[in-house]
Order: structure tokens, then sequence, then C-alpha cells
């Protein structure tokens, strides 16, 4: 995909895995750029968001991922897997079923083609479903909530 630019959000000495399986194929692409784990509070966050349209997750084990959460309330479309337990309405994202690279590039070249408002049909009401149902404040309201009924 070399009409396309990959950033790849991780520290490498805690994904040794993922280096150790996908390293040399990211080092040596030339529209590849692996930035370390960014805080969503620094400016820094927010340029290089600017500069993206989607969040690839092809995870195929992962409990609700903090990641998806945090990259759909920065408005990027989601290119998940269902395993990372993020549902979101039909519409507003694109699972992906079997993982492979051929899906991918495909996924993101058929969301790159839509334009803005067919992409996010309403971009501030997705983030405010994002931020309810996916926020710190949302899981410490539902882990409450259980805890109260498991007591009573």
């Amino acid at each position: 995909m070399p009409n396309f630019k990959l950033k790849v959000f991780s520290n490498e000495s805690w994904e040794k895995d993922f280096m150790a399986a996908y390293g040399d194929l990211l080092l040596k692409g030339t529209n590849v750029r692996i930035h370390n784990s960014l805080n969503p509070k620094e400016r820094r966050f927010r340029v290089i968001l600017n500069r993206c349209f989607a969040f690839i997750a092809p995870t195929s084990c992962e409990g609700i991922s903090p990641a998806v959460a945090t990259a759909i309330q920065a408005s990027l479309y989601p290119i998940i897997s269902r395993e990372t337990a993020v549902t979101l309405p039909e519409g507003y994202e694109t699972y992906l079923e079997r993982y492979t690279t051929d899906e991918i590039v495909q996924a993101c070249r058929d969301e790159a083609t839509h334009t803005e408002d067919s992409l996010w049909k309403n971009p501030k009401t997705f983030q405010t479903l994002a931020l309810n149902q996916y926020s710190r404040e949302a899981f410490i309201s539902t882990i409450r909530s259980y805890l109260a009924q498991a007591i009573d």
C-alpha cells in the first residue's frame, strides 16, 4: 500500500513478540513509521492522529481494548476484530474476520474511498457513544454496579 502511510504505536521493548513477527517488515517499509506509546493528553498525540483516518486492531485475543476506545474517542474509524470486545453501531465499524494482510488492505482501501460524511455519519454522536460505553468513568460505574449486586 505505497499510497497509505502506516503509523504503528507501540513501545518496541514491550512488544517483543510483535516485533519478532513483524519488525523486519515494518522497519523496511518506506511508508511505515513506528511511534512509541503516546499519551492521549499530549499535543503530539493529536498532531499525529490528525494525519490518520482509521485505527487498525486485528487482535485475536484481548479484553476490551483501551487502544480502540481511545482511537474512537479521538474520531478514528475503527477497523477491528471482534476480539477487541468493542461493539459499535452498524455502519461505524469494519470488523475483520480473517486477519489477513489482504483483508486489512482492502478494508483500508474501502474506508479511504468514503467521504467523511459517509464514513462518520455523525462524529459527535459516535464520540459520545464511545465515551459513554468505553470511558474510565463508564468502567468504574459498571464495576461498582456489579459489586453492589454481588454484595447485596
